[in-house]
C-alpha cells in the first residue's frame, strides 16, 4: 500500500497487521509512489494498493506490471471535506483525478448550498490550469487530495485535503486480498518467463502492436546500457536510436499482437554486446588437504595476479577446468567474460570459424549476417582452450598470429580487431612429444607454456578422496531424502584403493550411481565395490569390515589369515584418519607395503 501522505500511513499500518496477507506499507506521493511500486514489485510484491493521482500512475507505469487496485473517496470522505470548506467559502471546487470517483456536484451544492465545481485532471501537469480556471468561475475554497490541495495552496487559495478513512483502506485492502489469490497462478508464470527470458544469452526486446517496448531482457541491458523501468513504454526505434551501439536487431517474430526483436551476437565486434558467458568456480570449491593440491592452488593464485598465459596439464579429469575458472576469478579480469573452447570437440573445418569468425557470405553455408568468434567474445577477460593438443596444424598457425599480434581477423573479412585476452590452455596428453613429433608447432607451445601447472591425479592424493567423495555425496544426495548421508570406513578404503583412471570425473560418476543405489544410511564397503564393478573380487568379509560386530576377536576367527589383515589395515587406517604414514607406523610396516597390501586386493580385482 502506498500512501500520498503521513496519517494515511499510520491508518494503513495498522489495518495491515491485521490483514491476512503480508502488507508492506510506504508513503509516496505521484511520481516518488511509483518508484516506491517499481521497488516493492523487485521485492516481490503481486498488488499495489494506493489513491488518486499516484495509482493513475502508477497504473499508466508501463514497467509496473502487477494489478493495481485504486482506494475510493467514499461520500462520507467527501461531504466531511466539502463541509469545511463550506465555512471558507460559497463557491467549492473539487479537484480530483480522472480515476476517481465523479461526485453528485448538483446534490452536494442542494445539501449545502454552495455552489460546487466538479474539476477532473488527467496529470499533475493540468492541476494548476484547472484550478484557475475554477477560481475564474468564482471558486475560492478547493478540497482534493495532495496534488490538488497542494497546487490550490501555491496559487494561494485555501484548500482541505479529503482523507480516507480506515473503512475505505479496508475496503481496498480486502479487494487486494481477492486479486492476490485469484491471480497467484498467472503471476507465477509470470515471473517464469521472466527469468527465462533473462537466462538467454542473446539481448531480446518485446514490444506491443504499437512497436512500444513491453519487456527487456537483462542481456539487453548490458548490450544497450539501458535500465528496463525507463525502456519499457518507450518505442522500440526510441530505444535504439538513444541505446549503448549494439549488433544488429532481427524481428523474429511479429504479428497483431507485437514483436519480439533479438539482439543477434553476431557482428563487429566493435558493436558487440551479447552476454557474456562468466566462470562460476573459485579456489574455495576445489576440495582437498593434501599437499600436492595444496601447492597447486598457491601456485594457482600467484599464476592469477599476472596476466601471462597459463598452460594446465594432467590426466583426464583432474579438474583443469576448475583451476582455470578459479585463476579467471581471482584475477583482475574477474569482471570480464570467460569463454571455454574444447578443441577436441570441434571438427578441423569448424573450429577456426568458432575460434575467429567469419564476415558475411565468407563461405558457402555461412550465416548472412557473419559470426563472432569465441576469441572476440572473450575479449576484456579469458578463453580457455581444454584440449589444445587437439587443435590442427592449420588453425594452429592462425592461432599463433593471434597470439603474437593480439588482433583478431574474421574469415573473408578484410578488417582486423584488437583483442584484449587472456590465455589459459589444457591437455591431458604429452604436449612436448607432439612438439617433437611435428604435431604441434613448437612457437605455439612456448607462447602456452609461459605459466605451467600440472595436476596430480586422484591416486596421488589419496588421501583427500574420503573429503572430496563427502562433499559429492551431499551435494548429489541434497534432493534426494532417502539418500546415503556418509561412507562407512571400509567403504572409504576400497574408494582410497582404487586407482581411479579418470580421477575427479570417474569418482563423480561413482557417488551418483551410489546416491541412486544405495539402500543404507551409510554407503558400505560392498556397495562401493559394486558400483565400481568389483565385488565379485574382493574378500567376501571386507562388506562387514567396519560395518558390523565391532568386536575385532570375534570378527577375526571368521576370518582366514589375509581376510583379517585386510580389516586390520581398515581399522588402522580409520583410526590414523586415512593418514598412511601413521597407519604404516602403527602396523609397523612401511607406507609402501601398506598400501601394497591393500591395493593387491582392489588391483586384482580390476584386471
Amino acid at each position: 500500500m502506498i500512501a500520498p501522505y503521513r496519517e494515511m500511513v499510520s491508518v494503513a499500518q495498522r489495518l495491515a497487521e491485521a490483514c491476512s496477507v503480508p502488507v508492506a506499507v510506504a508513503e509516496g506521493n505521484l511520481a516518488q509512489g511509483v518508484d516506491v511500486a517499481r521497488d516493492a514489485v523487485n521485492r516481490g510484491a503481486r498488488v499495489v494498493v494506493s489513491r488518486g493521482g499516484t495509482a493513475l500512475l502508477i497504473t499508466q507505469a508501463p514497467d509496473v506490471c502487477i494489478p493495481v487496485v485504486t482506494i475510493p473517496f467514499t461520500s462520507e470522505e467527501l461531504v466531511r471535506a466539502v463541509h469545511r470548506a463550506t465555512r471558507l467559502s460559497k463557491t467549492i471546487g473539487i479537484i480530483r483525478f480522472a480515476n476517481t470517483l465523479r461526485p453528485d456536484v448538483h446534490t452536494l451544492s442542494h445539501i449545502f448550498n454552495s455552489k460546487i465545481i466538479d474539476i477532473p485532471i488527467e496529470s499533475e501537469e493540468e492541476a494548476p490550469r484547472r484550478i484557475a480556471e475554477a477560481a475564474a468561475d468564482g471558486a475560492r475554497a478547493f478540497v482534493g487530495g495532495v496534488t490538488g490541495v497542494t497546487y490550490a495552496e501555491e496559487l494561494g487559495y485555501p484548500a482541505i485535503l479529503i482523507e480516507s478513512c480506515s473503512d475505505s483502506l479496508s475496503m481496498a485492502l480486502s479487494e487486494a486480498v481477492n486479486v492476490v489469490t485469484k491471480t497467484a497462478g498467472l503471476q507465477r508464470r509470470v515471473q517464469l518467463l521472466r527469468r527465462a527470458l533473462d537466462l538467454v544469452t542473446d539481448g531480446i526486446i518485446v514490444a506491443d502492436s504499437d512497436s512500444r517496448v513491453l519487456e527487456v531482457s537483462r542481456a539487453a541491458e548490458k548490450a544497450m546500457g539501458i535500465q528496463r523501468h525507463s525502456a519499457v513504454g518507450r518505442t522500440v526505434d526510441h530505444l535504439l536510436k538513444e541505446g549503448a551501439p549494439a549488433n544488429r536487431w532481427a524481428v523474429h517474430d511479429s504479428d497483431r499482437l507485437g514483436s519480439i526483436l533479438v539482439l543477434s551476437r553476431n557482428g563487429p565486434l566493435a558493436k558487440q554486446g551479447s552476454h557474456a558467458p562468466t566462470a562460476s568456480s573459485t579456489f574455495a570449491d576445489i576440495v582437498g588437504s593434501s599437499k600436492c593440491i595444496r601447492e597447486c592452488i598457491r601456485v594457482a593464485s600467484r599464476y592469477a595476479q599476472s596476466d601471462f598465459n597459463v598452460l594446465i596439464t594432467g590426466e583426464t579429469g583432474t579438474g583443469k577446468e576448475l583451476f582455470a575458472q578459479s585463476i579467471h576469478n581471482a584475477s583482475p579480469r574477474r569482471a570480464g567474460p570467460f569463454v571455454v573452447v574444447n578443441c577436441a570437440a570441434l571438427p578441423e573445418s569448424l573450429l577456426e570459424s568458432e575460434l575467429f569468425g567469419y564476415a558475411s557470405g565468407a563461405f558457402t553455408g555461412a550465416s548472412k549476417s557473419g559470426k563472432v568468434g569465441l576469441f572476440a567474445q572473450a575479449h576484456g577477460g579469458t578463453i580457455f582452450l581444454d584440449e589444445v593438443s587437439a587443435m590442427p596444424i592449420s588453425v594452429q598457425q592462425r592461432f599463433l598470429r593471434v597470439l603474437e599480434t593480439r588482433a583478431v581477423r574474421p574469415i573473408g573479412d578484410d578488417r582486423v580487431f584488437d583483442v584484449d585476452v587472456r590465455v589459459i590452455a589444457a591437455t591431458n596428453r604429452d604436449i612436448r612429444s607432439l612438439v617433437a613429433s611435428g604435431a604441434f608447432l613448437p612457437d605455439l607451445f612456448y607462447r602456452l607454456d609461459v605459466l605451467n601447472l600440472n595436476l596430480p591425479p586422484l591416486r596421488d592424493r589419496r588421501g583427500d578422496i574420503p573429503e572430496i567423495a563427502q562433499r559429492m555425496l551431499t551435494e548429489f544426495g541434497s534432493a534426494a531424502p532417502q539418500s546415503p548421508r556418509g561412507f562407512t570406513e571400509a567403504a572409504l578404503a576400497i574408494l582410497q584403493a582404487y586407482d581411479w583412471p579418470g580421477n575427479v570425473r570417474e569418482l563423480r560418476n561413482v557417488v551418483q550411481r551410489l546416491v541412486v543405489c544405495s539402500e543404507s544410511e551409510c554407503v558400505s564397503a560392498s556397495e562401493v565395490a559394486n558400483a565400481l564393478g568389483i565385488a565379485n573380487h574382493l574378500p567376501r568379509p571386507i562388506e562387514e569390515a567396519g560395518d558390523a560386530d565391532p568386536d575385532p576377536a570375534t570378527r577375526n576367527l571368521k576370518l582366514s589369515a589375509r581376510e583379517a589383515e585386510l580389516e586390520s589395515i581398515l581399522r588402522v587406517l580409520d583410526e590414523c584418519g586415512g593418514s598412511r604414514t601413521l597407519a604404516a607406523r602403527r602396523l609397523g610396516i612401511s607406507r609402501v607395503t601398506l598400501w601394497r597390501k591393500l591395493r593387491a586386493y582392489v588391483s586384482d580385482s580390476t584386471r
